[in-house]
């Protein structure tokens, strides 16, 4: 019999805020009115999703199949009987945990929550993944996983043979009147982290608010990109936000039905950490003594520098390569859906020796190949829209390409 795991058990502990006066624990900080933050993980917190990702690194010959099989059963359900032909395929737990945490994930996002953590927000996971995969991917970086209260997420666990299994998160109707999924309503789940946070609503009246630390409202930031991040952005309040990732199913929903809280959309990890710089991080930490401030400010100075100068060498190597390189054909690994649209209707006026094609050891992976006037603006693209990594410069052989394609993550390597 299945070991029944409860909601209660997932990953991370539900803490309350320390206090940091008289003679309590003074290592933690808190702000004045701290943020609720809450996460969506596939394509939100990370840069894929978790799902189809794992499927293609581990059983890539089976994905036709069951995309097949996502059509006509739930897709929770479709993942458990993948996680069951990955066991069946003598993939050892170690080597599934070992290969999650190699999934694309913006830095710069991490380091939004390091900082937001360190500054007393409330962070939350609310996700359609599971447990396991998400706990995989957070333990892959120190002190990540501590900087979430709590992952609500579909249950994932290993029997003792090795092999996962998912069930959902809702065991019984969650009872949402909107056509929510039937294994979870994140409107449902948000509402519950509403009243855990002491930030319950009362109908047809402003949520009630909880301050620590010296008063005032307590604020709601989502994240989220997919069609079912929709409930819960529909339940928020105006003086809450929606940070909806650009071009995915949440930010075409909120242009046809505006929410109440104000809507920022994002397309990198760049760019939803400048969101949460200027709306999270910018309250000062009433807790910090203005040195201590400076010091913070400074440490972050030199991170910016740095990420800085590491686009800037990236953008060195490709022009070099370009300069010295005939045919402009590169590989692009981990490629994200809509930027391999921007390169297909950048390339559909190029001559007829322009190509995108899909590499055959790996249905993810495509080989673009054009002319000298669409190369530069395929190269901003790269550089600028999607925050990836140059992996690689200079010549392989076909078989070096496919060994370091194996091991790669998420970037882009010039040939």
């Amino acid at each position: 019999m299945e070991k029944e795991i409860k909601p209660e058990q997932l990953v991370g502990t539900d803490t309350e805020p320390r206090q940091t006066g008289g003679g309590g624990d003074k290592t933690k900080k808190t702000t004045k009115s701290p943020f609720l933050v809450i996460f969506d993980f596939d394509w939100s917190l990370i840069n894929e999703n978790s799902d189809i990702w794992i499927l293609r690194q581990l059983i890539p010959e089976q994905e036709n199949d069951l995309r097949k099989i996502m059509k006509t059963v739930h897709f929770t359900d479709a993942m458990h009987e993948g996680m069951r032909r990955v066991h069946e395929a003598g993939i050892s737990k170690e080597r599934l945990i070992e290969t999650l945490r190699k999934i694309p994930f913006f830095a710069s996002m991490r380091e939004a929550v390091f900082a937001m953590k360190e500054k007393g927000h409330r962070i939350y996971i609310l996700s359609d993944a599971n447990t396991e995969f998400i706990d995989a991917i957070l333990s892959g970086y120190p002190g990540l996983k501590d900087c979430f209260v709590k992952v609500y997420s579909n249950i994932g666990h290993f029997d003792d043979n090795g092999r996962l299994h998912i069930k959902y998160y809702h065991q019984s109707s969650h009872g949402c009147s909107s056509p929510c999924p039937k294994n979870l309503c994140k409107g449902v789940v948000l509402d519950e982290i509403l009243e855990k946070e002491g930030m319950r609503r009362r109908s047809g009246a402003r949520r009630e608010e909880k301050s620590y630390g010296g008063g005032g409202e307590r604020r709601v930031v989502y994240i989220g990109d997919g069609g079912n991040d929709v409930c819960p952005a529909m339940r928020l309040d105006s003086i809450d936000y929606v940070f909806a990732r650009s071009g995915f199913r949440l930010s075409k929903a909120l242009t046809k039905s505006k929410p109440a809280a104000k809507v920022l959309m994002w397309s990198n990890g760049d760019e939803a950490k400048a969101h949460f710089d200027s709306v999270v991080l910018g309250a000062p930490d009433v807790h910090t003594s203005k040195p201590q401030q400076q010091q913070q400010q400074g440490s972050r100075k030199e991170e910016q520098q740095r990420m800085s100068s590491e686009c800037t060498r990236a953008s060195s190597i490709v022009r070099t390569l370009q300069a010295r390189v005939k045919d402009y054909s590169f590989l692009v690994c981990g490629i994200h859906p809509s930027l391999l649209k921007f390169i297909r209707g950048t390339l559909s006026s190029s001559s007829s020796s322009s190509r995108v094609r899909r590499l055959p050891q790996s249905s993810h992976d495509v080989d673009v190949k054009c002319n000298e006037m669409k190369v530069r603006r395929i190269k901003d693209a790269f550089l600028h829209a999607l925050d990836l990594r140059i992996l690689h410069a200079g010549e392989l052989s076909p078989e070096q390409l496919s060994e370091h394609s194996n091991k790669s993550q998420s970037g882009v390597r010039f040939l």
